[in-house]
């Protein structure tokens, strides 16, 4: 069968869709022709290259912030490809499957791992057959929601095949500078997974909604055979991880660390890790296998905030993280929650001190949001946290980069962590972007293409400039910037792809 799979992306943040990316290759190797777009607001001719692929399965992999997108796309998919089956997954159809179904009119959702749910739809359907028993998919029948039960998860994940990136049209682009090693400036740092799923339960994630409790980890041979093939077919400099918690099986870090070392690649990567994680000895051995950053998921300075986050863990543990990484000079991101349950001005103050104290490299500063999935968002209906600008129907204000309307409030005004969340991020101004400001400044050709995108877009990059003076939001003219930037790289290297 003929499908094609979109990611309805709502901006320009060069992140690789790796769900469809995974469920393509599947699908391709049991013999199917798989289309797949990575389709942002500004992008162009995507429709044509739809109509010219003429699907007859076309599904939309998507998060809670790309709702409104996915709304968007599948109009102008239906002017397109009446005769077409629908679907969707990702987390926000794994949270919300049967509303999901009804509001978006499809014809078919699915919840769980996709890989091989989508592969054995599309045996079925090719046979003319029905979806009856197939588990993981809701359906409708005769007005009706049918749903047989989940799918089991993947135990196998070295089963898996490897990612083909090249099914991407701009499989390039994702390579892109300054690359996702934050606090750097590279081309060629690639995203992978080494394995799914978390064993920690903390409210504001819905990472067990796809993926269920417990780590299930690809073998170390499974890893680097993908490293091996990144590094023949993009020539990759680097790695990042994608796990969200890269660091909890010792005696898998330890023989993945002596494989990656042992093929000389000289790469330099970094990767996700609690702060109770982290030991001397693990990131002595991570960097001598070439680890140069790790992002650490903070959230707050204050061990209460952390206990009614379901964090388990302290800030002692993350003090002592930080510590240890800035001992053996491995970068350290630090990601921080502002606008969680029991917060006030004193626990905010709190986190600021310890940020400034610990001093990680790069930090970002979010107002929490509670998405479908999360305990949070059961928390935040039955506790009628949400403010006006959360109701509706997961419109733009659930985006992840909101700060002007946040979605709920809880002990504080969203005026009052509006304010917060700006004096934090203005804290981490230079010391997050002047790495990359370095980088262009040294890179003439992508200096000049920056200047060059600034220029084309200079009508939007004037008002951003100027809320940024309005708001005191330093960052919102970087990121206009960037995401100018980063389109018409992505233009000018899906071009490039096609005479590969």
């Amino acid at each position: 069968m003929r499908v094609t799979l979109i990611n309805p992306r709502e901006n320009y943040d060069v992140v690789l869709p790796m769900g469809i990316l995974y469920i393509g290759t599947v699908l391709e190797e049991a013999g199917h022709k798989a289309q797949l777009l990575d389709i942002g607001p500004r992008d162009k001719n995507w429709q044509e290259d739809v109509k010219n692929f003429n699907p007859e399965i076309i599904g939309l992999t998507l998060v809670t912030t790309q709702y409104q997108r996915a709304k968007e796309i599948l109009f102008d998919l239906r002017q397109i490809c009446p005769g077409a089956k629908y679907c969707a997954g990702g987390p926000h159809v794994n949270a919300l499957p049967e509303e999901t179904l009804k509001d978006l009119n499809l014809d078919f959702a699915v919840k769980g791992e996709g890989e091989y749910i989508m592969k054995e739809i599309c045996e079925r359907l090719s046979k003319g057959e029905s979806l009856e028993g197939i588990k993981g998919v809701y359906y409708k029948k005769n007005d009706q929601i049918i749903f047989h039960g989940l799918a089991p998860v993947i135990l196998d994940m070295d089963a898996l095949p490897i990612p083909k990136r090249e099914l991407l049209p701009d499989s390039l682009w994702y390579l892109i500078p300054p690359g996702f090693i934050r606090g750097s400036f590279n081309w060629g740092i690639a995203t992978i997974m080494s394995g799914r799923g978390c064993p920690f339960n903390c409210i504001f994630c819905a990472s067990q909604t796809i993926f269920g409790r417990g780590v299930r980890r690809r073998s170390a041979q499974s890893v680097m055979k993908e490293i091996r093939y990144l590094k023949e077919q993009y020539n990759i400099r680097g790695l990042f991880f994608l796990d969200d918690t890269f660091t909890v099986n010792d005696n898998w870090l330890k023989e993945f660390c002596a494989a990656l070392k042992g093929e000389n690649y000289r790469l330099i990567w970094g990767c996700q890790a609690r702060g109770d994680t982290i030991t001397e000895a693990k990131l002595s051995m991570m960097k001598d296998a070439g680890c140069v950053q790790v992002d650490i998921g903070a959230e707050s300075g204050s061990d209460v905030i952390l206990s009614n986050l379901n964090k388990r863990e302290k800030v002692e543990d993350l003090r002592r993280g930080f510590a240890i990484a800035k001992k053996l000079g491995i970068k350290t991101f630090a990601s921080f929650i502002v606008g969680s349950p029991g917060e006030g001005i004193k626990e905010i103050e709190e986190t600021k001190e310890f940020a400034l104290e610990v001093k990680p490299n790069m930090a970002g500063f979010c107002i929490l949001v509670p998405y479908p999935g999360t305990p949070l968002y059961d928390l935040a209906k039955n506790n009628h946290w949400f403010t006006m600008a959360g109701e509706g129907e997961f419109s733009k204000n659930w985006s992840n980069k909101q700060s002007e309307t946040p979605i709920m409030a809880i002990s504080l005004p969203p005026s009052v962590l509006i304010k917060k969340r700006r004096e934090l991020e203005n804290l981490f101004v230079w010391r997050n972007h002047k790495v990359i400001l370095f980088g262009f400044l040294k890179n003439p050709k992508y200096l000049w293409r920056m200047f060059v995108s600034l220029l084309k877009n200079f009508r939007n990059s004037r008002r951003t400039l100027l809320e940024s003076f309005r708001t005191g939001k330093a960052r919102l003219f970087v990121e206009e910037c960037y995401q100018n930037f980063s389109y018409d790289l992505k233009v000018k290297l899906a071009k490039q792809c096609k005479n590969l």
